[in-house]
């Protein structure tokens, strides 16, 4: 199951999160601290070359940090963090990128578009 399918499945946003433009988010990190950290919606125009760097490199990194507080997003944090919090904000960045309907189909044009077709 990838990236996609798992942030579709359970992605623990609410209506208000949408409407708000960002959710907070709990996370540990590995030396067992806790730590909230917010991801803000961006730009659309910003989204298609982010996904489209996504779909290149399957590297959950690739949405988040945009989305991320620059202390945050640093790598030195995002190498903190225990695997399932980084899977975590990377299932909510997905919710808050594009929403769980859109979701499917924008990962279809930029895969098309990448293959020449």
């Amino acid at each position: 199951m990838n990236l996609i399918d798992l942030a579709l499945r359970d992605l623990g946003l609410t209506e208000a999160d949408m409407q708000r433009g960002f959710k907070d988010v709990a996370v540990r990190l590995r030396d067992g601290t806790e730590r909230t950290v917010r991801l803000s919606v961006i730009a659309p125009r910003l989204r298609p070359p982010v996904l489209a760097r996504y779909i290149a490199t399957e590297d959950a990194r690739t949405l988040i940090r945009p989305m991320l507080a620059p202390d945050c997003a640093r790598d030195d944090f995002l190498d903190s963090l225990t695997a399932p919090s980084l899977a975590k904000l990377a299932n909510v960045a997905i919710g808050l990128f594009v929403g769980p309907e859109n979701l499917r189909q924008m990962a279809a044009q930029a895969l098309t578009a990448e293959r020449g077709g």
